[in-house]
Parts: C-alpha cells; structure tokens; sequence
C-alpha cells in the first residue's frame, strides 16, 4: 500500500477520509505527499516522491478523480525519464492501491514547499510549458534532502534497484 500523504489544503479540497495507520510504502519511490498550488486561478496538485522528490504535477479539477489519475500522471514521467517499461509497470502497479492520508515527515514537507515556489516561479517564467516539462525541469533541481543529488538519478537508482530484488 502506498499513500498520498496530502497537506490540510488538499484534504479539504479532496473531501474524503483518510487512513490514521500506513505501512511502509511497498514500492521504489516511498510514499507520496502532495500540496495545491493555484496560479492564474488554475489549481495544480503536486506530489513528491518520499524517497527520491522526483515530482508529479497534475491539474487539480476535478479532485475526486485524483488518486485515479495519478498512476497514468506517474507512468507519464516515468516514461520522459527513460525508465524501462518493465520498471515503470512495476512502479505503477505497486503504487496501487493508493490511500489518502495526512503529511507525517517535515523534511519532506519542506522539499514539497519548496518545490511548489519553484514551481510557481517556472509558471511565470515560462507560462507556455507543459506540466511534463514542468515535471522534468524539477527532476533537475539539487536538493540537499538527498545528499545536493537530482531527484531523477536518485529516483532511476531506486526503481533499477528495486528491479534487482
């Protein structure tokens, strides 16, 4: 089971109850926690990998069909990443089921933070890019959450890793 660990802004937006208890995430990536970010009053979702940051950005309408888009949105990225199909089937399948729970580890809810600013820059900036590029653009950024590494080599280490076991 892996979750969809959601800030207190998404959790009311999403309308639904969310677990109390979730087990260790039983894929590459760790669980998923995810934040909304507004800009031109269009709401985006954007979730980040526990273990890698690697990003998804996904539009936020209509929230009650989030946790169904988010395999096919993760696939996506995966996929722009040149991760091997085998890995990338076995990533999304392993993300299923995905549960709604609330934010439990601060380190990454402050890389989540910070990625939704950067973002929100990237929108200004660059007001004609696709959320995909949106999403590979964040995959480059150094994080000193995971050793000043790029979310995109740490995530393609895990999912090759995960692959081996």
């Amino acid at each position: 089971m892996v979750a969809l660990r959601c800030t207190q802004r998404l959790l009311r937006r999403l309308r639904t109850n969310c677990v109390t208890e979730v087990s260790e995430a039983g894929n590459a990536l760790g669980h998923w926690y995810a934040n909304v970010l507004t800009f031109n009053r269009t709401v985006y979702v954007i979730a980040v990998s526990e273990r890698s940051l690697l990003s998804v950005v996904l539009s936020g309408a209509p929230f009650s069909t989030l946790v169904a888009r988010f395999p096919a949105a993760l696939a996506q990225l995966l996929h722009a990443l040149d991760v091997p199909e085998s890995q990338v089937t076995a990533e999304v399948a392993a993300t299923s089921p995905l549960v709604i729970a609330a934010t439990a580890n601060r380190r990454v809810l402050g890389c989540l933070n910070q990625y939704a600013f950067e973002l929100s820059i990237h929108f200004s900036d660059k007001p004609y890019s696709t959320l995909l590029e949106r999403e590979l653009w964040l995959s480059g950024n150094i994080s000193s959450a995971i050793r000043y590494g790029e979310p995109r080599e740490l995530a393609l280490e895990l999912l090759a890793t995960r692959k081996h076991q």
